[in-house]
């Protein structure tokens, strides 16, 4: 009896063939050295306003830098260092050559009219006053990494430990010492406190810093 031809396998066949390879193989290699996960290396994108995904990094240091301020400053933090912004308060500012002549205008009205070097007396007082506060102690910082004007910059709170007749934020004992205006963006605290709530605790602390004539608000009160 004849025996049936040899039937060689069409070029389609063979292209299966290859492709059934190289899948074996590629799921071969993953299960024996799976590819590594990359590892972020910028800040996670800034939610919208509002949202309510904190951060909370706790154990922060104040870092020595040249741009530090009263309400902006270097800090390290979960092992890795940031500049922060304070929500709600904004410090006179410390240098006149480098500030907009604007803001610093605009700063001096906010005080009562007072003179563009005594806003930067208070200025320098107000980054002293931080310094001196944040050098002292580990403080946490609640941030949604939300940028300050799409700079470097995140806003966030600042809470000290807790000492008799002190609040614990930093923008509080700010605007408390008069040594803040309440002008910049605030936000809800992620520990429960409303952004309104805050706005209007605020309000009734520079009242009493106004008339005790504290911080910047005392070149009002000696003209």
């Amino acid at each position: 009896m004849n025996s049936l031809p040899a039937v060689s396998p069409s070029p389609w066949n063979r292209w299966l063939l290859a492709l059934a390879l190289i899948a074996g193989i590629v799921i071969v290699l993953q299960r024996i050295a799976p590819l590594p996960i990359p590892r972020a290396t910028t800040a996670p994108a800034s939610p919208k306003p509002g949202s309510s995904s904190w951060t909370r990094l706790e154990n922060c240091r104040l870092l020595p830098n040249s741009a530090n301020d009263g309400d902006s400053f270097k800090i390290s933090a979960a092992g890795r260092e940031l500049v922060v912004r304070l929500y709600f308060a904004d410090c006179p500012e410390t240098v006149q050559r480098s500030a907009s002549p604007d803001r610093i205008a605009d700063q001096a009205r906010y005080f009562g009219g007072i003179s563009n070097d005594a806003v930067i007396a208070a200025g320098q007082q107000a980054r002293n006053f931080t310094a001196n506060l944040l050098r002292s102690t580990r403080f946490t910082v609640f941030t949604r990494w939300e940028r300050v004007f799409d700079s470097h910059r995140f806003y966030a709170h600042v809470s000290l430990p807790t000492t008799p007749n002190s609040p614990a934020d930093l923008a509080e004992r700010l605007v408390a010492a008069g040594l803040a205006r309440i002008h910049t963006t605030g936000a809800d605290h992620p520990l429960g406190t409303s952004e309104r709530q805050q706005h209007q605790h605020l309000r009734s602390l520079e009242r009493i810093a106004k008339a005790a004539g504290l911080g910047a608000w005392r070149h009002l009160s000696t003209r």
